[in-house]
């Protein structure tokens, strides 16, 4: 079962626990998606459009509050 609104945008430089709360989400019927990087989130929003996002605070190229700034602008 898929809850087509219900998309989700896991964002962390672990690429192993992203996909590990990926597999997760996805078993209770969201639609997810993972970033490894803030710049590869920012980008995977423009496309995937989702309702809410995981992101890790401490990410290679910004950290997670300036990812949150971003995403309020």
């Amino acid at each position: 079962m898929s809850l087509p609104d219900y998309k989700v945008l896991i964002i962390d430089k672990d690429g192993q626990n992203s996909r590990r709360i990926a597999d997760f989400l996805k078993e209770k019927g969201f639609d997810t998606e993972t970033a490894n990087t803030g710049e590869m989130g920012i980008e995977k929003i423009k496309i995937f459009k989702p309702k809410y996002v995981v992101v890790d605070l401490v990410l290679p190229d910004m950290n997670g509050f300036d990812f949150l700034d971003y995403l309020q602008a």
